[in-house]
């Protein structure tokens, strides 16, 4: 059955107070000067079980999803809501 979606947004920044920020349609860190810092993400997370949840931006609009690319695993945004994808147990695998 459908599991509870409970979407909470955090701001993440590392050591050097990066943060992140959508460039040319890709998640980056870096650095924002104050008139710039509008355009910092959140991370939208909705768990899903003990140690695993789905990631996004933009209001859980974009999925933060590993894609199998020739030998590599990538992080690739894909234009899926996160709320959505609760739904269905093979994406959790994603």
């Amino acid at each position: 059955g459908k599991r509870p979606c409970e979407m909470q947004a955090f701001r993440i920044w590392d050591v050097n107070q990066k943060i992140f920020y959508l460039r040319n349609n890709q998640l980056v860190a870096g650095y924002l000067q104050e008139a710039n810092i509008k355009l910092e993400e959140k991370i939208d997370v909705v768990p899903i079980e003990p140690h695993t949840m789905f990631l996004g931006i933009h209001g859980g609009k974009l999925c933060l999803a590993c894609v199998k690319s020739g030998d590599e695993i990538k992080l690739k945004l894909e234009a899926v809501n996160i709320t959505d994808l609760n739904q269905n147990r093979e994406q959790d695998k994603r």
